[in-house]
């Protein structure tokens, strides 16, 4: 009789337990992940419309890895990301960093040109009378 039982709860038994685990398993924490896996996480957030996360993912990435050789490259999209969402306090500052840090780089002219473009974005609009007096 146990073993009839045995078989007849094995099947509904087992599925519970795997189930269990997989629900335990938990995803790693941002300051747990290597470089390729923020990287790999960064694109796929970006791939899926995410800009929050991809900026997590990137200042995490920056913040911990500061000597990876790809780190200028980094740093570019991460302030192309504070732009596009319009926070151009913060784009201006990492586009200035990326200025004085890395002035032999590639994207030097575009990132001091969109470091002063954030500049002009911060300014407010001048709200005074402009009729003839």
């Amino acid at each position: 009789m146990l073993t009839t039982l045995k078989k007849l709860l094995a099947p509904v038994i087992f599925p519970l337990l795997l189930l269990g685990l997989v629900g335990c398993a938990k995803e790693k924490k941002k300051d747990e992940m290597s470089v390729q896996e923020l990287t790999s996480n960064a694109k796929a957030s970006l791939d899926t419309k995410r800009v929050d996360d991809a900026i997590g993912y990137l200042e995490e990435l920056i913040g911990r890895f500061p000597d990876d050789a790809h780190i200028a490259e980094y740093k570019m999209q991460l302030a192309d990301l504070y732009f596009k969402e319009a926070k151009y306090a913060a784009a201006q500052e990492v586009y200035e960093r990326l200025n004085q840090f890395y002035p032999a780089d590639a994207q030097a002219e575009c990132s001091k040109y969109r470091s002063i473009l954030s500049t002009f974005y911060q300014t407010l609009k001048a709200d005074c009378d402009q009729t003839a007096t």
